[in-house]
């Protein structure tokens, strides 16, 4: 065993973030528009605030989405 509790498994960020880049790559959400709030993704996956934060935060660092990730998050042009 190796320590890491989550080895073998996805984090609730990251199962956030894929389900989201999944849909933005596949046009679901058009370039400029405005995605699910951190409140609905929240209640979505039942998770927690700052697992939403992390996975925007994850998306923009991919440059997929911009915008204050609290409030009002775009997905960006591809």
């Amino acid at each position: 065993m190796n320590g890491n509790p989550m080895s073998g498994q996805e984090t609730k960020s990251t199962t956030i973030a894929n389900k989201l880049e999944e849909e933005i790559l596949s046009k679901k959400y058009q370039a400029g528009e405005n995605l699910p709030s951190q409140h609905e993704l929240a209640t979505q996956f039942n998770a927690s605030s700052r697992s939403v934060r992390e996975a925007f935060k994850n998306l923009e660092a991919k440059g997929l989405i911009k915008g204050k990730r609290s409030i009002n998050c775009s997905s960006k042009p591809i």
